[in-house]
């Protein structure tokens, strides 16, 4: 089975996955921009089509730059489709390429669009509510810059590609209230490292409420500072591991002068600071999957989400799971682990073992082989191929 996997960012998140693929006897193929993996990395069994180093000179914040990068991704991943004789899957994940897809369809492939997000509209809908509601510009937020510029690429994409993978039944959903059709999409949560990210000793009795990500209006912070401002909590420290965009540093400002508040930024190994906390908290107001949420829980922390974060968590047994844009329930739930810190610790421990039982990227591969199994099943039933 000729499998060619498409990446055009953040593809360290798939080695693990596509290490395990390896084992399974497959043809595989990986396009990717050059960069986005460590220099000289090898996979066993699978050959690397790498290219476009130049990307790095476009001036990435301009729209013009950013759809050339996108238009000159796809036509050179088609030209590469182009020589291939035979392609029974053609996987992409990440920004869309509606002319491969094209090219892979022409050739007789099964084509999948991995999507890191809920629909596009759905995306653009509730960003924009946030931006009236906190007055905020709009076109500043970086998921909805984004789906501004890639909207008719992406309607485009869904149209064209045989299948669409999203992270959850959160984005799912979000899919079929905006037209697709159930059997087009196909549900596939991501994996985590697991000996990475695992519980470790935590340095002090303070109760500290850990949020990692981009402070963005997607990210709904503006719920947690709220909330914490108004506890009062003693003893307790609100964490924000994360770069701050420019049009919400004024709320960390304000924040900054009247709670326990410690901005940490960007850092490449969120680890320790998982591990040195007491809960983790994201009140997105939309999400595919997030993948902090699978980080925080397999270093066995509670979690208090919202609905609209595709959530693996399960509610009252690993944490809880909140309305969006709800102050109140937040805070209650907070205050909550607060104050039972026996219950907190069984949460943590249960959300541990079920990011061990389900999520790790063993699991995740099974998922996806069983997809392409179906699929390909479904595709020619005649066929008979050899899964090991």
């Amino acid at each position: 089975m000729r499998i060619i996997y498409s990446v055009a960012g953040r593809f360290k998140r798939h080695i693990l996955a596509l290490e395990e693929i390896t084992g399974l006897n497959l043809n595989l193929k990986i396009i990717t921009a050059e960069g986005v993996i460590a220099k000289g990395h090898k996979i066993k069994g699978v050959s690397f089509n790498k290219f476009m180093q130049f990307i790095r000179f476009f001036r990435l914040n301009n729209i013009r730059s950013q759809r050339m990068m996108l238009n000159l991704y796809d036509f050179i991943v088609s030209l590469i489709l182009q020589r291939e004789k035979k392609i029974d899957i053609f996987h992409h994940y990440g920004a869309p390429q509606t002319m491969a897809l094209k090219v892979a369809r022409n050739k007789g492939a099964k084509t999948f669009l991995q999507t890191i997000n809920a629909h596009v509209l759905f995306d653009i809908k509730v960003i924009k509510e946030e931006a009236e509601i906190y007055n905020v510009p709009v076109l500043k937020e970086p998921v909805y810059f984004s789906h501004i510029l890639n909207k008719n690429r992406l309607l485009k994409a869904y149209e064209v590609a045989d299948y669409i993978i999203c992270l959850s039944k959160f984005a799912y959903n979000t899919f079929i209230q905006n037209g697709i059709k159930p059997e087009k999409i196909k549900i596939l949560p991501p994996g985590v490292d697991l000996n990475r990210f695992r519980p470790g000793k935590k340095l002090d009795d303070k109760f500290r409420i850990l949020f990692v990500g981009r402070v963005t209006l997607q990210k709904g912070i503006k719920y947690l500072l709220e909330a914490y401002q108004k506890l009062k909590l003693k003893n307790a420290e609100l964490v924000i591991v994360g770069p701050v965009e420019n049009e919400l540093k004024e709320w960390i400002r304000d924040a900054r002068n009247k709670i326990n508040l410690k901005m940490v930024g960007f850092t490449p190994n969120p680890v320790p600071f998982y591990q040195n906390a007491s809960i983790f908290v994201l009140p997105s107001v939309t999400e595919g999957c997030a993948r902090v949420i699978l980080e925080a829980m397999a270093c066995g922390l509670p979690v208090i989400v919202t609905t609209n974060t595709g959530t693996i968590c399960e509610d009252g047994k690993s944490g809880f799971v909140i309305p969006i844009r709800d102050v109140e329930t937040l805070k209650e739930k907070i205050l909550f682990l607060y104050e039972n810190r026996e219950i907190r610790e069984e949460m943590g421990k249960n959300a541990r073992e079920h990011i061990l039982k389900h999520y790790g990227w063993e699991k995740y591969v099974k998922r996806l082989i069983n997809i392409y199994k179906e699929v390909i099943t479904e595709k020619n039933d005649e066929n008979c191929y050899h899964w090991h």
